[in-house]
């Protein structure tokens, strides 16, 4: 259910972010999502800013954030899987 839940779209500066989560591996939560639509005027901090917030797009606390602006992605890492949790429950 949350994997569907997830896949849902975000609005970020005017452009639709299309957000799935990460495959899970064996004994190890899940607590990630990939952001596709990501724009060469998204910064870091922008995109940490909004999955950061509990208001704009019900994230959580993030441990790490890796942006590649060519291929228009970003791979958002929560810091616990509670705050992953929250996030795929609010979308």
């Amino acid at each position: 259910m949350s994997e569907r839940v997830c896949r849902q779209s975000h609005t970020l500066t005017e452009m639709t972010l299309n957000v799935t989560l990460l495959e899970s591996q064996p004994n190890i939560a899940v607590c990630a999502v990939q952001a596709s639509g990501i724009l060469f005027s998204h910064s870091r901090e922008l995109i940490s800013l909004y999955f950061e917030s509990n208001k704009r797009s019900g994230g959580g606390m993030i441990d790490d954030l890796f942006v590649d602006h060519e291929e228009g992605i970003a791979v958002v890492t929560f810091a616990s899987a509670d705050s992953m949790n929250l996030f795929c429950h609010i979308l």
